[in-house]
């Protein structure tokens, strides 16, 4: 059986509002890495829930501020803070997506990425990562994952995957399975 993705985004937002969630009560020592995994069909969804999971995570007095970090705005600024931002769609133009994937590769490392993560993680207790689907293949999120270590130790960190996590792996789109193994636990069953 199937639970439809409207009963699980109400299942999200009690798990993230619970005190063994925000202590990490369940998973020992490791980082407090979840998955939510969802059909890429109902992106828009997701994201409407998640900013207004965030923005009702930041009224006065929460002690569940929640930080959102959208791999693609995270693209963005990092392309941008590098000063090139702007020739990108022009270097895209004269050498195609496969160059532009190379040019960028040195800049928007998962290292950059963990690393700005942390560096702009004020006093949230709680980090939703979202935009997979939007910088693929610019940004894997395996290589996100396997980069948090040391970074985002301290609070319970929520991928939001537009595919299937199947427990020790994932499938982009339900189409593209990786390889990878994650030590991660899925959010909210999906079955």
């Amino acid at each position: 059986m199937s639970y439809s993705i409207h009963k699980r985004l109400e299942e999200l937002s009690k798990r993230v509002s619970d005190d063994s969630f925000l202590h990490k009560r369940r998973l020992g020592n490791e980082v407090a890495v979840w998955i939510f995994d969802y059909d890429p069909a109902d992106e828009m969804l997701i994201r409407k829930v998640t900013d207004n999971i965030v923005k009702m995570s930041r009224v006065p007095g929460s002690d569940r501020a929640i930080a959102n970090f959208d791999l693609y705005q995270i693209a963005l600024d990092i392309a941008d803070s590098s000063g090139v931002l702007h020739s990108l769609a022009a270097f895209e133009a004269q050498r195609g997506p496969q160059f532009l994937q190379e040019a960028i590769k040195p800049i928007l490392t998962p290292d950059s990425i963990a690393a700005y993560m942390s560096r702009t993680l004020e006093d949230e207790k709680i980090a939703f990562i979202t935009g997979v689907g939007k910088v693929w293949p610019l940004v894997r999120s395996h290589t996100v994952l396997n980069n948090l270590g040391g970074r985002l130790d301290e609070i319970p960190v929520v991928l939001f995957f537009p595919g299937t996590f199947t427990g020790t792996g994932l499938r982009l789109f339900d189409i593209m399975p990786d390889n990878n193994y994650y030590r991660a636990f899925q959010l909210v069953p999906s079955r």
